[in-house]
């Protein structure tokens, strides 16, 4: 997952405008958007593998939200979240949409795809 938004609440704190431009539309005028942002839901299939990638170069969506899904899949995973749960949040250099155009970004996950059998 690339640079998703994973904890709706915590994204207006960091882009408050957000609320007006996407979420209150989509989503309904609320105090909390906690139903609504993956780091609440349950995990419905317990062998699949996560990679979370973030660029530190992303100015639409903060390092915070991949944070959080990646604790989430910690805590959810415990205690074989190792083999489960991958990040790459200091490789990529480029903004939002530019990383999925970057050899990088690529590499990162051809990489995770091919070692990713059981």
């Amino acid at each position: 997952m690339s640079e998703g938004l994973y904890d709706l609440d915590l994204l207006l704190t960091s882009f408050p405008d957000y609320r007006q431009l996407f979420i209150a539309p989509t989503f309904g005028h609320r105090d909390s958007y906690a139903p609504f942002s993956p780091i609440n839901f349950p995990l419905l299939h317990h062998h699949l593998r996560w990679l979370l990638i973030h660029s530190d170069a992303d100015n639409l969506v903060d390092l915070a939200q991949s944070q959080a899904m990646r604790e989430h899949l910690l805590r959810l995973y415990a205690p074989d979240s190792e083999r489960h749960v991958h990040s790459n949040f200091h490789e990529l250099h480029a903004g939002h949409d530019a990383i999925l155009h970057t050899d990088k970004y690529f590499r990162i996950v051809t990489d995770f795809v091919l070692n990713s059998a059981y």
